[in-house]
């Protein structure tokens, strides 16, 4: 009767050791997991902020090139000093994105 006690304690005791083992196997699964879905979205997010940071510098420098333009023929138009100066600073903006 005791060969079957000594037997039993060792069975619960690696029983209780496989689940253990298989516990923190899964607990460590599920947290690479969840680092790994983090790390996808804040590279996504980071990805869509520079992408719309890019879009408004294109369509910002476009229009003050736009308006750097219509000054400069506004100039030529009527050689006013006041739209030449109005020229000089739409150019200003343009050139300092570049």
């Amino acid at each position: 009767m005791e060969v079957v006690e000594v037997r039993m304690n060792k069975i619960l005791a690696s029983a209780y050791s496989n689940v253990t083992r298989r516990l923190f196997l899964n607990t460590v699964i599920v947290a690479l997991f969840l680092l790994i879905v983090i790390s996808i979205t804040v590279w996504t997010g980071n990805t869509l902020t520079m992408i719309t940071a890019i879009a408004r510098f294109e369509r910002t420098h476009t229009v003050s090139r736009v308006e750097a333009m219509v000054a400069f023929y506004n100039y030529q138009d009527d050689k006013n000093p006041e739209t030449l100066k109005n020229f000089q600073s739409k150019m200003a903006i343009t050139q300092s994105y570049t």
